[in-house]
C-alpha cells in the first residue's frame, strides 16, 4: 500500500514536471513546433525493489502538447500516449539531474521505447528534450523523495 514515501515521490516528480512545462512553454519555437500538433508522451520511471518495499510504484509521467499548449500529469498506472519512453529510475535520474541527455539515454538502450516508434514526432522531442536540459535538478533533491 502507498505510503508517505509515494506521496513525496509523486509530489517530487510534479514539482519536476512543472518547471518543465514552464521551460517549454518558454522555448522561442513552442508556438512553431506545436502548431497543428496533438502529440501525448508517456515517460515510465521503473522503480528499485528497494523502493517497492516502501510502498512505492512506478511512476508515469504523460506530457501532452497541442497547439500552443502543453500540459502533463503523474501517476502509478499506465497512461495512454502516442510515445512510451520507459527506463529505470538511476537512468531518470541521471538524465532530469543534466548528468545525461534524454537522446543519449535513448540512443544507448538505458531508456527504450516501447510503444509508438513510428509515431515519433523530432520537432516535439527535440522540444522536451531541450526543456528537460533547462529544468536539471541537483542531485542533492533526490535525497529529499528517495526512500531511505
Amino acid at each position: 500500500m502507498p505510503g508517505v514515501e509515494s506521496d513525496l515521490f509523486i509530489a517530487g516528480v510534479r514539482s519536476f514536471l512543472n518547471v518543465l512545462i514552464s521551460n517549454i512553454e518558454a522555448d522561442p519555437q513552442f508556438q512553431e513546433k506545436t502548431k497543428g500538433k496533438n502529440f501525448y508522451l508517456t515517460n515510465v520511471i521503473r522503480l528499485p525493489p528497494s523502493f517497492k518495499e516502501k510502498g512505492m510504484e512506478d511512476a508515469y509521467m504523460r506530457i501532452h502538447l497541442s497547439e500552443g499548449k502543453v500540459e502533463a500529469e503523474v501517476g502509478t498506472s499506465p497512461l495512454e500516449a502516442d510515445l512510451v519512453l520507459e527506463g529505470d529510475w538511476e537512468t531518470w535520474k541521471n538524465v532530469i539531474s543534466g548528468q545525461e541527455e534524454l537522446s543519449n539515454a535513448v540512443v544507448e538502450g538505458k531508456i527504450k521505447v516501447v510503444q509508438g516508434a513510428e509515431k515519433m514526432d523530432f520537432e516535439v522531442i527535440s522540444l522536451i528534450a531541450n526543456a528537460i536540459m533547462r529544468s536539471t535538478v541537483p542531485m542533492d533533491v533526490f535525497k529529499l523523495i528517495e526512500p531511505s
